[in-house]
C-alpha cells in the first residue's frame, strides 16, 4: 500500500519540504500508474514502547521517512515520475537490494540492541536492520561511551544522547512533545476510534430503517 494521510499530516510539521512533497507525490503516482509493492515509510511500519521513541527518532533521523518497496525497479519507476513532475525527493529502500549488516552485539544488563525493541513485519527486516541494526541502547552516557569504544557499535541512551563508534558524541535536550512517533500513535488511535464510531453509526442507521419499514 502507499503512504497514508497520517504521514502527510505528520510531515507538514517538518522543515523538510522536498521530503514532504515527495511523500505526497508518491501516493498520487501509485494511484495514477497502478504501482504496487510500495509499503510506506519506516515510521509507518514500526511500533515500539513509548519509552523508546526518542532513541528511535534520534537514531533514524530522516531515515524514518525512507520508503520501503519490494524491488529496485519500483523505486526507479517512481523516481522518474518524481523527476518529471518536480514532485520532491524521496529515499527508497528496495527489499531485493537491502542486506542486514553483520553486527556482533555486546552483552550485559546495561545494553540491548535497539532492533530488538522494535516491532515490525519480518519481510521488512532488512530495511530495519539497515537503519537500526548498528545501534545499541545503553543505560546511561557513561555506559554508552565505554561500549562504543570497545564494541565497535553506535550507542544511544533513552534520552537520545548518542556516542558513535567513531568517537563523536551528540546530546542535549530533546523535546518529546514534538515526537513524530508519538503523533503517529495518536493518529492511529484516533483513526481506530473514528472507524469504530462509523461502524456504530451504520448499525444505528440500519436499525432506524428497519423501524421505519415496520411502521409503514
Amino acid at each position: 500500500m502507499c503512504p497514508s494521510l497520517s504521514l502527510y499530516k505528520l510531515v507538514v510539521q517538518l522543515p523538510l519540504q522536498d521530503i514532504r512533497r515527495g511523500l505526497t507525490s508518491i501516493k498520487k503516482i501509485c494511484k495514477d500508474h497502478d504501482i504496487r509493492g510500495v509499503h510506506g515509510p519506516i515510521c509507518e511500519l514500526l511500533d515500539c514502547d513509548e519509552k523508546f521513541y526518542t532513541a528511535v527518532e534520534v537514531t533514524a533521523g530522516t531515515s524514518l521517512f525512507h520508503v520501503v518497496v519490494d524491488h529496485d525497479d519500483i523505486s526507479t519507476r517512481i523516481i522518474r515520475y518524481l523527476s518529471a513532475q518536480k514532485g520532491g525527493r524521496v529515499t527508497f529502500m528496495p527489499l531485493n537490494r537491502i542486506r542486514a549488516p553483520d553486527v556482533r552485539y555486546p552483552t550485559g544488563p546495561d545494553v540491548v540492541p535497539l532492533l530488538k525493541k522494535l516491532n515490525y513485519a519480518q519481510p521488512f527486516h532488512g530495511a530495519f536492520a539497515q537503519v537500526f541494526g548498528r545501534t545499541v541502547i545503553c543505560r546511561d552516557l557513561e555506559v554508552a561511551t565505554n561500549v562504543a569504544r570497545n564494541a565497535e557499535v553506535d550507542c544511544i541512551t533513552l534520552d537520545g544522547d548518542q556516542v558513535s563508534k567513531k568517537g563523536g558524541m551528540t546530546g542535549g535536550f530533546y523535546d518529546f512533545r514534538r515526537s513524530k512517533l508519538k503523533l503517529m500513535s495518536m493518529i492511529r488511535e484516533c483513526t481506530v476510534n473514528i472507524n469504530m464510531k462509523q461502524a456504530e453509526l451504520e448499525q444505528v442507521r440500519t436499525r432506524l430503517q428497519d423501524i421505519l419499514k415496520t411502521n409503514l
